[in-house]
């Protein structure tokens, strides 16, 4: 956009007219002066009526030129006093940087008010309350106002007219009280929280700013309105996602922690203060992360520092004694939080429970070790038993559930002619036509509810007739084996 050029300025017109006048006005004076000289030497010779005519002329010529040094001089009151004129004077916001052209670039509202009257306001006012510019001038500034917060809206004017052509208000010091050096006190600003009624008939907060100022001579009030809508706004939803993130971090099992980049806690949900009640004390937002330590271990502390060297970091199984005395165990991470130019603004701790896997991994090798010694308790009885039976002189066959056979003694390898390798392992049905005479036993002991039966039975062999008696017993317990003992007793039937 093209600037306005320096003539065309109205404070330069004027002092460019002042100048036209003033050269002119001194030029009919040196007029006048040549026509008195000229005349003055030739008065005798001259004809009267010339005389009385050029008479004439230079009293004219005189009375010109004043007139218009005369108008020099008031074209250079205007130009003096042109920065003090008063805003109904200076007229609409227009391109040149006059006041009420800067009043309307302005985000906050301004109004000037004298005795509670409003004499200007920018349209940020007027768009703030709703009211076209020209239905505010000449009305009470308190009609505008909450009337619950009229009482705080504190102008600050006294009644009396400042003496003298519009003083300058920075012009000399402040006046102590009862003096009389004609000054006007000087006042503080005053700020206050107000509700402005908009033509909608809702309300607007604002924050309100009364400068005491002078104007045309007498004291206003100069005011300004911030609208605080966007920052209550702005304020409602900040309070709305805090909200949203407490409800998120009661309801979270982890226990969470936020520190700011000099360690001091900003905020942690009562998961985290119900372990740590007893590092933080009575006043846990004193707490800070980096001059009181949560444990003296040398990896958390160096976890600590990691983190707020901008680098993840954590320490795992970590064992602490809760304020009510229990033991528990924690995984713990630390996770700074930095900005996109990469600057630290606080450090995160997320805390795991994990004292019930610590409890449950415990306990499972607690298991596993009393159930290896009860496996080796069990080889060894196994082999004890083993060993009793080896010397027994009765043959001696144990099988599961399933009919394979898990016990094989000396006697069953004489019995049956089956070495014990041979023989464990492999089901009871195939060891051959030597089991057959048991087997007719064992199907009657599984159709029966008894848990032992007892037969004697001849046969003959090689050697001669053999007597001998079977015995079988059924486990009471489930996956218990069944024994199967032959007895032999030859010799007493020979005998008989």
């Amino acid at each position: 956009m093209d600037k306005p050029a320096r003539e065309d300025t109205p404070q330069y017109l004027s002092r460019r007219t002042r100048a036209a006048f003033t050269g002119f006005g001194a030029f009919l004076i040196l007029q006048d002066i040549a026509l008195v000289v000229f005349f003055l030497q030739r008065a005798a010779w001259t004809d009267p009526w010339i005389v009385r005519a050029m008479a004439g002329w230079a009293v004219l010529s005189m009375l010109a030129a004043c007139w218009f040094i005369l108008k020099s001089a008031q074209c250079a009151g205007k130009v003096h006093s042109g920065a003090e004129e008063p805003l109904e004077s200076i007229g609409r916001p227009d391109k040149n940087f006059s006041l009420p052209s800067l009043c309307a670039m302005m985000e906050e509202g301004l109004a000037l008010v004298r005795a509670e009257t409003i004499l200007y306001a920018n349209n940020s006012f007027s768009y703030l309350l709703g009211v076209q510019e020209d239905e505010l001038v000449n009305t009470n500034i308190r009609n505008y106002i909450h009337p619950e917060d009229a009482s705080l809206l504190d102008l600050g004017e006294s009644k009396r007219k400042h003496p003298g052509p519009n003083p300058h208000p920075l012009a000399g010091k402040t006046r102590e009280s009862g003096g009389h050096d004609g000054l006007l006190p000087v006042r503080p600003p005053t700020r206050s929280t107000l509700r402005m009624t908009t033509s909608l008939g809702d309300y607007r907060w604002v924050i309100c700013a009364v400068h005491n100022i002078l104007w045309q001579g007498e004291e206003a009030s100069l005011l300004l309105f911030e609208n605080l809508g966007p920052l209550k706004q702005a304020q409602r939803s900040l309070e709305e996602h805090e909200q949203q993130s407490r409800i998120f971090l009661e309801r979270t099992p982890l226990a969470v922690a936020m520190f700011d980049a000099l360690g001091q806690i900003n905020i942690a949900n009562s998961a985290w203060y119900s372990v740590w009640s007893n590092v933080t004390g009575a006043m846990p937002k004193r707490f800070n992360l980096l001059q009181d330590s949560l444990l003296p271990r040398p990896d958390l502390e160096k976890a600590v520092r990691q983190a707020f060297g901008k680098t993840d970091s954590g320490v795992t199984n970590l064992e602490h004694t809760t304020p009510w005395g229990e033991t528990r165990w924690f995984n713990i991470n630390f996770h700074p939080m930095l900005t996109l130019t990469g600057n630290l603004i606080g450090v995160m701790m997320i805390q795991q429970d994990i004292t019930d896997n610590v409890r449950s991994s415990r306990r499972e090798h607690e298991l596993s070790a009393q159930l290896s010694a009860l496996r080796d308790e069990a080889l060894a009885n196994q082999k004890r038993y083993a060993g009793i039976f080896d010397t027994h002189p009765a043959a001696i066959v144990c099988f599961d559930e399933f009919e394979k056979i898990r016990l094989w003694n000396k006697a069953a390898e004489a019995h049956f002619g089956l070495r014990r390798q041979e023989a464990l392992g492999r089901e009871i049905t195939r060891i051959g036509q030597k089991m057959a005479p048991y087997l007719s036993l064992l199907s009657q002991l599984a159709t029966t509810r008894e848990n032992m039966l007892e037969r004697i039975q001849e046969y003959e062999t090689g050697d001669g007739r053999v007597s001998e008696t079977v015995k079988i017993f059924r486990a009471a317990e489930q996956n218990a084996l069944t024994t199967l003992r032959i007895e032999k007793i030859t010799p007493t039937v020979q005998q008989a």
